[in-house]
């Protein structure tokens, strides 16, 4: 039990899978262990759009979501070109995908996942919003939120995990 308590919180939430709990304590759960094991259900899979912290976000997430990065508007465009599936479950999509920050290339992104995936859950972020209310933005980008990037003093974005849990549960996916 100490060690699952030294476990970090995100380590320690995904143990209430029993599959998870026999993979990180093998010889602990072994004596308990069926042999019919149950299939584990898919991965939830989440799609990042960020030109700069894209790394930093998944590692946020602590492996509880299978991830894909897209760190600039030219590799989205060869994705879709592509003939990607975007068989996601949620998109965080920065605003501006260029170190200027002068440009607009979220929303492109945004409108594409629309068209192509209306009923995916899609997330707004930025370190400098429009000069709109939030409402505005998400109706017009029609994205499930809007979440402002700022660094606090333990250098965390915002609760990026329970956002995405959220979103992906209101969904039904």
């Amino acid at each position: 039990m100490d060690v699952v308590r030294g476990l970090p919180g995100e380590q320690r939430s995904a143990l209430t899978s029993w599959n998870r709990f026999c993979e990180t304590f093998p010889s602990e759960s072994g004596g308990w262990r069926s042999q019919d094991r149950l299939p584990s259900p898919p991965r939830k899979r989440v799609l990042v759009v960020d030109d700069k912290i894209a790394s930093e976000l998944i590692a946020a997430f602590g492996g509880g979501y299978d991830c894909d990065k897209v760190t600039s508007l030219g590799q989205w465009s060869a994705m879709i070109k592509g003939g990607h599936a975007l068989d996601y479950d949620c998109a965080l999509v920065d605003l501006h995908l260029k170190d200027s920050m002068t440009d607009a290339g979220g929303e492109i992104v945004l409108q594409d996942l629309k068209r192509l995936r209306p009923d995916m859950p899609t997330v707004l972020m930025s370190a400098e919003l429009p000069f709109e209310d939030w409402h505005s933005i998400r109706k017009r980008l029609g994205v499930s939120t809007v979440i402002a990037k700022h660094n606090d003093e333990n250098k965390t974005v915002v609760p990026l995990y329970q956002t995405v849990a959220k979103l992906i549960s209101e969904a039904g996916r």
